[in-house]
């Protein structure tokens, strides 16, 4: 039956063989299509009024589409319709049954209930693609344009209604009636929509978009109601992950209020289907619908009181229930910190200092850091906090690069460097400050790499001895003896 219908509508196509698919809501039956050269085709068929009238608003909207040069660079299709058939005529190829004849596209369609974080991340860049589109083709094409102010009256105007009508529970309407005086609420630009996503409408393939289908309700209108889907569909860790994509796509253009006029089309939405059930008579649609109307009710109303306490002038959701509050914009820049913090972990600069052995450069806190007169030696750069001062000398303790193994201690303070492998020990009386020497610069501490070959070394000072030493040395001898060194070896 579908190849036959399919050769009615497309005549240029040699059927080569039909895989079956899936029959869709208003009785529209889809399969796939191959013809004798491989190529494959998606076909669509009904025999319903709707389904009719359905096929024909895709149709239209394929081909206005077909005009957005921009469109070209998505990663994704917008429908390509290749051939239609109304079956308006009893009497045409297809008699009364529409066929619709599109390009075949590759992917699976997935329930928007069931996606994964990856999914959601790529409807969330989808979404933000299409609303950065210029919409100037739909007025060409006759599709409806609104501004801000005309959304704002007409549901001002629908709110009116429901509370005369009676139909609606009075905590949904005033809940309403609070958020839509919610200051910056209105402060947004239309654009390009896509008029609300629903099963089928997306196809993936893995975490990819491939396909954004179903146009038929496209419109210039508040950019939150293609995001109203996130909030009957998803949870809350999969509904940022579509509004931080989103909020990446549309960078300045984004208002930070759009999640709760999001929230808003939801509730609007469930009511309307409430409201169309009466209009039609629909019983059992009535009790389905109905049901969802007092659950809505009951929630806000529990919103409401909780709210209460706080003294807030807008309405407040509940923590964890109603995240509607929460705008793109935190979204963003909590992402931006945490890849922030996590570029902290990862900079090796941050490292912190290995020496933990307490054999770095030590210095008194109540004396001058200088070095000696032959700048052989090496100071620390900062003394350690809270070391109690020393009465007769300041011993300095430093690694140095040199492989030297005694320390030879002048009577001047100088240190002079040999063969071995010790640290050097360079002694300063506490009025070093004072003295005649010529002037010394303070050097940068400078660490080095420890010899892990080489067992460790511990310098016990006797502070007695070498200050009994020192004075001996400075009152005994004669100037010519001046250059004369004493070697004093440390003990471990």
């Amino acid at each position: 039956m579908m190849a036959a219908l399919t050769s009615a509508a497309m005549p240029s196509i040699v059927v080569a063989g039909v895989f079956a698919g899936t029959t869709h809501a208003l009785d529209i039956d889809q399969a796939q299509v191959r013809d004798a050269s491989g190529t494959v085709y998606d076909v669509y068929a009904t025999n319903s009024d709707q389904g009719r009238k359905l096929l024909a608003s895709r149709v239209k909207a394929s081909h206005a589409l077909s005009t957005i040069r921009e469109s070209g660079g998505f990663g994704f299709s917008l429908g390509r319709v290749l051939s239609f058939a109304p079956g308006t005529d009893s009497k045409g190829p297809t008699g009364d049954t529409a066929v619709m004849v599109m390009r075949h596209q590759d992917g699976v369609e997935t329930p928007l209930d069931e996606l994964t974080s990856n999914q959601c991340s790529a409807m969330g860049t989808a979404i933000g693609a299409i609303h950065r589109l210029r919409p100037d083709f739909m007025q060409e094409a006759g599709y409806p344009i609104f501004v801000t102010g005309q959304i704002r009256a007409q549901l001002t105007a629908w709110i009116k209604r429901l509370r005369n009508a009676g139909h609606v529970p009075s905590e949904i309407t005033t809940s309403w009636a609070r958020i839509m005086d919610t200051e910056g609420l209105w402060s947004f630009s239309t654009c390009m929509v896509h008029g609300g996503f629903e099963n089928g409408d997306v196809r993936f393939s893995g975490s990819t978009i491939t396909a954004v289908n179903n146009w038929q309700n496209m419109q210039v209108n508040d950019p939150a109601r293609d995001l109203a889907w996130i909030f009957s569909k998803l949870d809350e860790e999969r509904r940022n992950a579509v509004l931080t994509a989103y909020g990446r796509m549309m960078g300045n253009r984004l208002d930070d209020l759009i999640m709760l006029r999001a929230n808003l089309w939801v509730q609007m939405e469930q009511v309307g289907d409430f409201i169309r059930a009466l209009n039609n008579a629909d019983n059992d649609k009535i009790i389905q619908f109905k049901a969802q109307v007092d659950r809505l009710a009951h929630q806000l109303g529990v919103s409401v009181r909780d709210a209460r306490p706080s003294n807030a002038n807008t309405l407040k959701p509940s923590a964890g229930k109603h995240p509607s509050t929460i705008t793109v914009g935190t979204l963003l820049r909590d992402d931006e910190r945490n890849a922030r913090s996590a570029d902290r972990l990862m900079d090796p600069d941050d490292t912190i200092d290995p020496d933990h052995t307490g054999s770095s450069n030590i210095a008194s806190a109540n004396a001058a850091l200088e070095s000696d007169s032959t700048a052989s030696g090496r100071v620390a750069s900062a003394p350690l906090p809270d070391i109690p001062p020393i009465s007769s000398a300041t011993i300095a303790l430093d690694r140095m690069d040199d492989e030297t193994n005694d320390t030879q201690v002048s009577p001047d303070g100088d240190t002079v460097s040999d063969d071995t492998n010790e640290h050097h020990i360079v002694v300063h009386r506490a009025n070093a400050g004072t003295s005649a020497d010529a002037p010394r610069t303070e050097q940068p501490q400078r660490f080095s790499v420890p010899n892990l070959n080489v067992p460790a070394t511990e310098v016990i000072p006797l502070l007695e001895r070498e200050e009994r030493a020192l004075q001996d040395a400075r009152t005994g001898l004669d100037a010519s003896d001046v250059t004369n060194e004493r070697k004093i070896t440390p003990q471990a």
